[in-house]
Formats: structure tokens, C-alpha cells, sequence
């Protein structure tokens, strides 16, 4: 599973969004960028879910700042 939350940016602070996620073993969210550029954000994924007692570990979010067009792909 992975989750995340797509946030826009005032346009005074450069524009663009904050992309803020989490990951229980899913593979890394690949953002394709205005110029056609591509980049997975490689984080440490937390555990599957269902391999702890719920609550017995919190996820950990990860944040990165998207430019204007870019593209996020969760597969």
C-alpha cells in the first residue's frame, strides 16, 4: 500500500505542490517532470501491512516538493 496526499503551493512561495507519503512495502512513487524527465523517490518502505499488530508501529511520511505539470505514478 502506499498513500499519499497531493498539497498545492502558493504561487508566492515558487508554486508547484508538496507531495507528502507513506509506503507498507509498495514500490516507490515515480514522478515524471515538466521536461520529461523521470525519478523514482526511493525511500525506506515501512512494513507490509498486516505483518505487525495494527498500531504496534506508526508509518513513516516522507515529503517532496513537486514543480508546476509535474506527474506523480503510483503503480
Amino acid at each position: 500500500v502506499v498513500c499519499g496526499v497531493v498539497e498545492t503551493v502558493d504561487p508566492a512561495e515558487g508554486g508547484g505542490a508538496m507531495l507528502r507519503w507513506a509506503t507498507a512495502g509498495h514500490l516507490p512513487p515515480l514522478v515524471l517532470e515538466p521536461d520529461g524527465r523521470a525519478h523514482l523517490l526511493h525511500v525506506r518502505p515501512d512494513l507490509v501491512i498486516g505483518v505487525a499488530r495494527p498500531g504496534a508501529r506508526s508509518r513513516t511520511e516522507h515529503r517532496t516538493r513537486l514543480a508546476p505539470g509535474a506527474t506523480v505514478l503510483l503503480y
